[in-house]
């Protein structure tokens, strides 16, 4: 764990430096500056972003013990101005600091350890050892994290030797340096980390959890937000919710009853249109077949699904091979008994329309066929022998 210029001073976003070295890596621009505020990405925080001079350095990492600027094209010699972007840094201290504090509540509360964090700019996880999220325990943790924020705790980072760990009882440990720097709540969390922190629960302002959602089959990754990320979600949810009483024109705790019942409606229509579906298509299949064994044709209702159930429906009927042409949509379809078989000429026919489709000896599909394309004809090709 190295001790970083942000540790100490981390609402340091503007400051002057010397460009030490400047050089190429994999078509990207590696700039070395004799000090850095940058944030480097490590521990599940993504690093910092922002300017060199008007050079966008869109990320930062560690290489031994120097700070590296990976920019869109080269500095030049000399002093350079540094600009962190300070919102995005900001929003990802909070998210951050309101991680250890979830972390810390979980596992004091049921002993669910934390196996996993990730923190971008769309999302913020972490994995617990768990198969169900219970909607019960979700309402008790938001609780209780916003009652940890009203309370205004401090939160305070500072550096001991690796010797004196054991004095320490830490919740997480890392990677054993010299020094080492550890990350105090109050009395809710104390853990090793080297990632950026706000200073008083206060300013991660509201916590709330987004949805659990099983990864594998005894973990469960958990969707959270805090501070100004929270409030817009809460915003986007309740604008959603006053669309949806708009639409229902129902009340508020009207709502979930009104949206089973469009649910049941839709599920009902669908069973009735699957069926109508399969009428139409038993109609066109006798409308086709007739006393013929094969069968061609141009069907301009429908789409690719439709001319393949109809192409089905005519082989189970007793015909031994069909072709079907839809020209609105440029789809070929051609079904067969087994008698005949279809891949061979299936392949001749995208070459010759340049096309694309597959299939086997049974059945072949095409896609981007011309519209003048004759079935009757295909048809021929495939009953001549």
């Amino acid at each position: 764990m190295i001790r970083l210029p942000c540790h100490d001073e981390p609402h340091v976003y503007d400051f002057k430096a010397r460009v030490m070295r400047e050089w190429e890596e994999k078509g990207e621009t590696f700039i070395l500056l004799d000090k850095s505020w940058f944030y480097p990405e490590g521990g599940g925080q993504p690093s910092d972003r922002g300017f060199l001079n008007d050079t966008f350095v869109k990320r930062v990492f560690l290489r031994g013990n120097d700070i590296i600027h990976v920019a869109g094209s080269s500095v030049g010699h000399g002093s350079v101005r540094g600009k962190i972007d300070g919102i995005r840094r900001y929003d990802f201290m909070q998210q951050h600091t309101g991680q250890h504090l979830l972390s810390a509540f979980l596992l004091k509360k049921w002993g669910w350890e934390t196996i996993g964090f990730h923190l971008s700019d769309e999302n913020v996880t972490i994995d617990i050892p768990l198969e169900i999220w219970e909607k019960e325990k979700e309402q008790l943790v938001e609780e209780e994290i916003n009652r940890l924020i009203r309370e205004h705790i401090n939160v305070e980072s500072f550096w001991i030797p690796s010797t004196d760990l054991s004095r320490y009882p830490v919740r997480k440990e890392g990677a054993m340096e010299k020094e080492i720097r550890l990350v105090r709540i109050g009395d809710a969390d104390l853990s090793m980390c080297g990632g950026m922190h706000v200073e008083n629960t206060a300013e991660l302002n509201y916590f709330k959890v987004i949805k659990g959602e099983k990864i594998k089959k005894s973990s469960l990754r958990l969707y959270f937000l805090y501070g100004k990320r929270a409030l817009e979600q809460a915003r986007k949810s309740w604008q959603i919710l006053e669309q949806i009483k708009k639409e229902l024109s129902l009340p508020e705790d009207q709502c979930p009853g009104g949206v089973l019942r469009l649910k049941e409606e839709k599920a009902n229509a669908d069973k009735e249109k699957k069926r109508l579906e399969k009428t139409i298509v038993r109609l066109w299949a006798d409308s086709l077949r007739e006393s013929s064994d094969a069968v061609a044709a141009i069907v301009e209702d429908g789409d690719a699904d439709f001319l393949c159930d109809v192409g089905k429906r005519l082989i189970e009927d007793g015909a031994k091979v069909c072709v079907l042409f839809q020209p609105m949509i440029g789809f070929l379809c051609l079904y067969s008994d087994g008698e005949i078989t279809l891949k061979k000429k299936g392949q001749s026919l995208i070459k010759r329309f340049g096309g694309k489709g597959g299939g086997q000896e049974t059945v072949f599909r095409i896609n981007g066929c011309p519209r003048n394309t004759d079935p009757h004809e295909i048809l021929r090709e495939l009953t001549t022998r």
